[in-house]
Parts: C-alpha cells; structure tokens; sequence
C-alpha cells in the first residue's frame, strides 16, 4: 500500500514501464467505475462514495511521470464527474450534505479523502448552509497535506476546475465575495507554483526535466484564467492589486524557467487592454526575467575570423509575444492607447537596460549585472521591436534609424569588424528586411545598411539578397527613381557574380542547379519591378541588361528571357491604357492624349523597346537557340497584337502600321536565321518548323501578302530539306496550313505542299513499301481536312498501289489507320 507522506522531490519513474503501469492503473480506474455506477443506479451512497475513493486512489502513484499522469488523471476525473452529479441529486431530495462533509473526511488515505472533500465541500457551497468563504478556507487549509509535487498540483487544479462556479464573486448578498473569491484563487496559484517548483528538480537531463515540468504548466495557469473571469475585475483593480501581487509572486521565484513561463501565463490570460494600462510594470517584469542562455564563440577558420553564437532562449520570447500581441490589438483600437503613452519610448527605456554578453571570458569571467542576452537573442529581440514599432508607426524614418543605429552600435563595440555567422545573420537579415514594409524603397537609402551589411559573410549576403527581392514582390513597391533602383541593386549584386568553383574548367550539375535558383530569383526581381512611368521603369531593364551581361552566358540563359517577356508586358501594359482612353477622347489628337495619360508612351518608345528586344535576341541566340526561336515567335505575334490593338490611335496607313510590319516581318526573318543557323538534329528541326508554322498559320495577320507568302514558301521549303521521308512529308502538311489562313488563303500553292509530298515518294521509290505508305498516309488526311477532291484522288491512287506491295501484317496495320481516318473523314462531314 502506498504511503501518502512527503516523498522525495524526484519521481524515479521508469519510462520502460510508462505504458504498461498507465495501462493497468486505468483499467482498474474502469473497473472500480462500474462498480460505482451500480451503486449509484441503487442510490447507495455508501458504496458510491467507497468506490469514488478507490478510483481516486490510482492517483497516489508517483511511478508515472507528468503527461502520463496528467492522462490518468482525466480519466479518475470524468469518473468522479458522475458521483459528483450523483451526490448534488441526492442532495436535493434529503439534508445529508453536512453530513457527508463531515463522513468523507474519515477516509483511510489522505489523497482520496481530499477529492472527495473537496467534491462534497462544492454542493455544500451550492447549498448555502454556509459561507463559501468558510469552506474555500477549510478544503485550502487542509489541501496543504499534500506536499508530494506532483499530487499536490493535480488536487489543487481539481479544487479549481470544481470550485470554479461556486466562487462567491457573483453573490450579490456577499458583499466580500469579490475580494474572498480573489484571496482564494491567488492563495491556490502561490501554493501551486511552490508545488509546481519543485517538480523534477534533481536529475541529469536539466532540458528534459524542465520540459516535463512546463507540460504541467497549464495547472498553475487556469488560477490565472479564472481570475480574469471574476466579476469585479476592471482596470483599477487589476493595475492596483492583482498585478502587483501576481508580479509580486513570481519576482519571489528563483526557478528563471518558471518565472518566464509564468509571465508568459500572465500575458496570455489577461486581456490587452489591461496590459497596454500596466505597460511599465510588465515590461519591467518581463526584462526583468530576461537571462542570458548558453552560448559558444568560435574564431579564426582558415585565418579568417568568424564568430558563431548559439544562443537559448533567454526569456526573449515573453517580449516578442507581448509584442506581437498590442501590435494587433493597437492597430485594431488605436483609442485604447492611454493618453501621454508613447509607445516606443517605453519600450526603448526597457530594452537599453538589457546587456548584451557574448564571450565572458574576454570580460574576466565577470557576468554583469541585470538583465543579460546573447548575441542572437539581442538581434531577434530588436528585430521584433523594429516589426511592432513599423507597424504602429508605419512610415516614421526616426524610430527605424535609432533603433538599427543603436544595433550597429552595439554590434560594433562588441565584435569590431568580426563577421556574423549562423542563426545571428538570420537575425541581421531580418533587420534589414522589415523596415521596407514599411519605408518602401526609402529604408535602402538610410546609413545602417552599409555598416549592418559588414557583419553578414558573403554566403549571408546572398541570403539577405532573397529576402529583398521577395520583400519588393510581397510589398508590390513602385520603384520610382532610378536612384532607388541603383541602391536596391547593391544590395542584390551578390546574386550577380559568380562562385568561385565556375572558375574551373568543370562545372558539377550541383553548381549549375545553384546558379539556377539564384538567376530565378533575379527573374522575380525582374518581374517585380514597377514604375508609374514606363520610361523609367525600361531605364531600369535596360540597366539591368548590363549588369546581366557581365555574369557571364550560364547566367544570362536564364534571365534574358524574362527580360523579353516583361518588356513585352510593358509594351501592352501601355497600348491597353493608351486603347481605354481613346474611347472616351475620340475627338482628340493623339498628342494631347499622351499628355492627358500619366504613362508617357509613343512611337518611338515603342520602337525603342522592340530593338531593345532585338538585342536581347541576338544576345540569347548562341546560348539557347530553340528557346530564342521561340521567344521571337512569341515576339512577332506580340507585335501583330500590339500593332492590331493600335489601330485607333495611329491607324492603318500611318508610319506607325509600316513599322509594325517591318518589324514583324523582321522577327519572323530573325526566327528563320535562328533555325538555319542554330538547329540541327532531325527530331530538333521538326519540333521548330511545325512551331513555326503553327504560330505564322495561326496568329500572323498584319504583314502584307507578299512578305506573308514568302515567309511560309521559306517555312515549307526547310521542311522539304529535312533528312527523312516521313518527316518530310509531315511538315509539309503542316506548312500547308499557312496557305489556309483566312486573310492569305492559296489554294495553288496549299495544293502545292500535298501534291509535293506525292512527288517526294514517287522519287524515293527505293524506301520499303511500308515507310512509302507512312509517308502518304499524311497528304492524305490533310487533303481530306481542306476537302480537296483531286489532291486526295491522286495521292489514293498512290497509296492504292503502294498497298499491294505490303506483306499481311503491315497490310493490317495500313486497313485500320485508312478505317481510323475514315471515321476521322465522317466527323468533318457532319
């Protein structure tokens, strides 16, 4: 049997056996539990009550540790539950609530006997035969026989889970009942943090035993959170006396662990509109509670100095969350600010008293005084003040540039010229990050970056660089001067220069993936980049372009394509806006309407940025030839389009028309080269004719039929040129679409391309019979998609003859495709 006296403070479960002891202490729990169900359906009290205390018994164990505990105890709770029903049931219908006050405290074990005293003393309460006050202090009284940590803890957050409606506070006869139900609740929370101290205090793994402890830490807390729901509590009452004495109760705590995670409790439970009332005395209890936490300095790697801080948690986070938490609630009620508070100022006062340690050994092993962090700690720290005082001074240049000079200047007197390494650089790089949110591009310009930037290695820098540019994009900035655009760009320049490894005459696949990622990046900075006025905003690509050049080919494959693409955009982003207006301005010049828009485009823009595009061209054509050909693909409809959603600003017989035409046709031309130049390998060179000719066939509209028509004779005749048969014959029939076209339609050279196909075979008659008939099969159904009668006749007459030459199985093979395109002929039809 096991004794209920004080035990040792370190519970020596055995984790082996967790599972199994929790296993067989529940089902015990459930078999007492049916018992004492049956008894309750025979409304005897006795038994009830017998079988309650052997349920509540289980609970005298200290083999278990916390959260098996913690899930033994929820199971003994919603047992009892049912007896505690059954015991208010009863008490309504006979007078024997005294009586069972007085009869459940002859139990045999002290533990049992004060559950089920403290489930009677909650009806007895509910009666009103007697005060609360009278009962709350006897069961509290007599709670303190109960010294084992852990038994006490659990009793005593039971006392508050069933006393918690029966508190006196709303009894409007009680007078005193505000005042007893708060001298109960914070008598039971100092009681619970002593027991909740001394928890595993003894032991090797320190961070296990205090994780174990922190588990139980909600136990202590829901005295906080009922006393937030006393009625009675206001502002006055809680700046006046409940703060000061919860304050008072942890500052007494010298368990730094248990401080913080108390204070965090405190914040958590109580609403912010107390706290913004109380700022100077939380903030000053929190700092307070601030320790520094173990950390290691390594210098000089290779004769380069590096440091490398691990910094624990030293009751930053406390800060952090009270941070985070008035940002929301000041930006949600600006007016909850008390009057002649200013905000950044008392925090400041708070946070320049925190000391900054990061090697003792160079101070003499002398720890100074007062509150203390490491290296990291203090960066995360200034970095979540920074996000909360931009966030409710949005735009004020001031408090950004005292906060981050005040980091330098710490930073510097500690470490000189030593650079940062490791989590801390995160933290550097947050610093620079965050004001943009705020400051837009203007944060850039301020004199930190430069001195903050020094502390970060060249990998750091890299990192900072993404952080930047995925700032512009989640911020969406208007990058208005040119000045702006060059700063920002020093920031980022790391991302334009090359590793050290592409030196070498071999470049690993894990290289070439890196430079990937980061030239990626840059396109997301390409596309990011916004100006109101357009100019500037193909000044920047421009100057951009130059600096890509000078990263090398590996590079440029990468971004020269975004760059076309978002000059495009731009293009259209300005025929859209200039198109829209015209409209509603019909009867005006289009000169007056360019100097009505606020984006200033014209001709020769337009032209300027198509030659732009032209360089580009020439520049990405050596290094990605197919993917050049299908940009000035993409270019020429582009400009088709473009030119076609100008027409009622410049109209069709204008400069304006001619020069889109030219340039067009230019573009087309400029792809051709590219194939002749560039394109080799048959399966290459089917790939780019057909994506040639589905562009031309399908998108092209403003050349004049001269130009079109030799463009597409060009087109057909690289098909004509190709090595093998079938491909031959296949592309031929996909040039033939360029003579369908609506506006270029010729039926005489359509028939052409077909009938040549006929040609080819008939000259190629040394081809086995089988790749002959491939080859027709093509002619065949493109003849019967345009319905060309004769031109089918004459290549069915071909492929009749072909087809005796076959052996049984490619015969059968040739019947199902002729079926297959029969049924394809009748679809057409309908």
């Amino acid at each position: 049997m096991l004794s209920d006296s004080v035990v040792g403070l370190v519970d020596n479960y055995r984790p082996m056996d967790q599972g199994k002891m929790l296993e067989e202490a529940i089902f015990f729990v459930k078999e007492q539990s049916y018992y004492m169900k049956k008894a309750i359906e025979m409304e005897d009290v006795s038994n009830s009550l017998k079988h309650g205390s052997n349920i509540i018994s289980e609970l005298r164990t200290s083999s278990l540790s916390p959260i098996h505990y913690y899930e033994l105890y929820m199971k003994v709770f919603n047992e009892l539950e049912y007896l505690a029903d059954f015991i208010g049931d009863h008490a309504k219908k006979t007078n024997i609530i005294p009586e069972l006050y007085v009869s459940v405290q002859q139990a045999t074990f002290i533990l049992p006997r004060l559950y089920l005293l403290v489930m009677v003393g909650a009806h007895y309460i509910k009666s009103k035969k007697v005060t609360a006050k009278e009962i709350l202090d006897d069961i509290t009284e007599l709670c303190k026989g109960i010294q084992h940590p852990m038994r006490g803890l659990f009793l005593r957050y039971y006392l508050v889970q069933i006393c918690k409606d029966k508190l006196p506070d709303s009894d409007p006869d009680n007078e005193n009942g505000f005042i007893d139900s708060f001298d109960f609740l914070m008598n039971n929370f100092c009681e619970s943090i002593r027991l909740w101290i001394r928890l595993n205090t003894a032991g090797n793994d320190k961070k296990k035993l205090d994780k174990e402890r922190l588990e139980l830490g909600l136990l202590v807390g829901a005295n906080l959170v009922r006393i937030t729901q006393l009625e009675g509590v206001d502002i006055n009452f809680y700046s006046s006396t409940a703060l000061p004495r919860i304050l008072s109760e942890i500052k007494s705590i010298d368990d730094n662990v248990a401080q913080k995670y108390l204070l965090d409790c405190l914040i958590q439970a109580f609403s912010d509109e107390f706290h913004i009332q109380t700022i100077d005395d939380i903030l000053s209890a929190c700092v307070s509670s601030v320790k520094s936490g173990n950390f290691t300095n390594d210098i000089t790697i290779n004769n380069i100095n590096f440091c490398t801080y691990y910094h624990v948690d030293g009751g930053i986070s406390i800060l952090m969350t009270m941070m985070n938490r008035l940002s929301v609630f000041l930006t949600s009620n600006p007016e909850s600010l008390p009057e002649g508070v200013d905000i950044f100022s008392t925090f400041q006062k708070h946070l320049s008293t925190i000391n900054v340690v990061y090697n003792l050994s160079v101070q003499g092993n002398q720890e100074p005084e007062g509150p203390q962090v490491g290296i990291k700690g203090y960066l995360d720290l200034q970095a979540a003040f920074l996000e909360f005082i931009t966030t409710l001074y949005p735009g004020t240049v001031e408090h950004v540039e005292f906060v981050l000079n005040k980091v330098v200047e710490v930073l510097s007197n500690i470490l000189g010229d030593v650079v940062i390494e490791g989590p801390a650089a995160n933290s550097i790089v947050k610093l620079l990050t965050v004001p943009i949110k705020a400051l837009s591009l203007k944060a850039l310009e301020l004199s930190y970056n430069e001195k903050l930037i020094s502390f970060l290695s060249w990998e750091m820098r890299k990192e900072m660089s993404y952080n930047l540019i995925d700032e512009l994009v989640t911020t969406n900035i208007l990058m208005d001067e040119l000045s702006s655009f060059e700063i920002f760009f020093n920031l980022v320049s790391p991302l334009f220069l090359p590793f050290d490894e592409e030196k070498g005459e071999y470049i690993s696949d894990h290289l070439l993936e890196k430079i990937k990622l980061e030239q990626y990046q840059i396109c997301k900075l390409i596309q990011a980049i916004k100006c109101s006025d357009v100019c500037d905003q193909f000044s920047i690509y421009k100057d951009l372009t130059e600096r890509i050049l000078k990263s090398g080919s590996l590079r440029m494959k990468h971004t020269l394509p975004c760059l076309v693409n978002c000059s495009l955009s731009l293009l259209f982003s300005s025929s859209n806006r200039e198109f829209s207006q015209t409209q509603s301005t019909q009867f005006q010049t289009p000169n007056v309407q360019f100097k009505n828009m606020k984006i200033s485009f014209n001709h020769d823009f337009s032209m300027e940025i198509l030659k732009y595009i032209h360089h580009l061209m020439e520049l990405l054509q050596p290094i990605s030839p197919k993917k050049t050909l299908k940009l000035l693909m993409l270019v020429s409809i582009s400009v088709d389009e473009f030119a076609r959603s100008s027409i009622g600003v410049f109209g069709e017989n204008t400069k304006f028309m001619t020069d889109m035409k030219m340039m067009c046709l230019d573009f087309l031309m400029k792809a051709c080269n590219c194939y002749e130049d560039e394109i080799s390998g048959g399966e290459n060179q089917v790939y780019c004719i057909k994506y040639m000719c589905s562009a031309v066939s399908s998108r092209i509209t403003i050349l004049d039929s001269e130009d079109y028509l030799n463009v597409a004779m060009l087109l057909a005749k690289y098909a004509l040129n190709l090595i093998r048969l079938t491909q031959r014959c296949e592309v031929l029939c996909c040039a033939s679409h360029l003579f369908n076209s609506p506006q270029y339609y010729n039926e005489q050279r359509l028939v052409w391309c077909l009938e040549k196909c006929v040609t080819l075979v008939e000259t190629l008659d040394f081809y086995t019979p089988s790749k002959l008939v491939e080859s027709l099969m093509f002619p065949l159904e493109t003849s019967k998609y345009f319905k060309l009668k004769n031109t089918t006749k004459l290549v069915q007459n071909k492929l009749d003859k072909l087809s005796q030459l076959l052996p049984k199985d490619e015969m059968k093979k040739y019947e199902e495709k002729v079926k297959a395109l029969q049924e394809y002929t009748n679809l057409l039809t309908k």
